[in-house]
């Protein structure tokens, strides 16, 4: 049976979260220092391991690489006023960051996403709910629609389709997206990391892209020609 183990600085945090999540998703285990997160993993290693701490420090990142070094192989998700970031954070994808503020709504379906795809892109940014017109166009295969954006952050956005047939983990794409408001355009690269034949709340496929800078696009470009 699915089991989180949470790690938190705050006792009042650690019963809200274990309230939480217990009453939607999973059996919760709780501990408030290294030393018992490490021994409970060695006795029985939980689905999700979740940080629930006012702030995310690089001693904690260094923590969580020991973790991943020694064999724990499972999702690991931080809850964090404030969160330590560096390069090697982004490197590691088996951790997935939630920065305040956010909600409950949020905590259990970032939890449920993990225990249903463990294997599931690391999010590094808070999502926006959106509904922005989009033009997609793969551009190796050059296949094109027009759909809608329904999510957003700084590193990605979720976008919805009628249909996913020629829509490919890795394929880059380009967006443009109309800024009615401003009676312009505006242009957008990045890189399929994720699909869904039916996505849980729509029923729709759809997939998830990852930002690209500008100056990446031709390197990558021809990589996968």
């Amino acid at each position: 049976m699915a089991k989180a183990l949470i790690q938190a600085s705050s006792h009042s945090d650690a019963k809200h979260l274990q309230s939480l999540l217990e009453k939607h998703l999973v059996d919760v285990h709780l501990t408030f220092e290294k030393t018992s997160t490490r021994s409970m993993l060695n006795y029985e290693p939980p689905s999700v391991l979740i940080f629930a701490l006012h702030q995310f420090e690089a001693t904690d990142l260094a923590f969580c690489e020991d973790l991943i070094t020694a064999g724990f192989d499972r999702p690991i998700l931080v809850l964090s006023q404030k969160v330590f970031t560096s390069a090697e954070v982004i490197k590691t994808r088996q951790i997935h960051m939630l920065e305040t503020p956010f909600t409950d709504r949020d905590i259990v379906a970032t939890v449920n996403k993990l225990l249903t795809n463990p294997n599931s892109p690391a999010q590094r940014h808070k999502r926006f709910t959106t509904s922005q017109d989009v033009r997609i166009e793969a551009m190796v295969s050059g296949v094109m629609t027009t759909s809608q954006m329904l999510n957003l952050s700084k590193g990605g956005a979720y976008i919805e389709l009628d249909e996913l047939a020629g829509w490919n983990e890795g394929e880059l794409v380009r967006l443009n997206i109309p800024m009615k408001d401003l009676n312009k355009n505006h242009t957008m690269h990045g890189r399929v990391v994720w699909t869904t034949a039916r996505h849980k709340k729509s029923g729709k496929p759809g997939l998830g892209l990852e930002f690209v800078p500008n100056d990446d696009v031709y390197r990558l470009l021809s990589e996968n020609l």
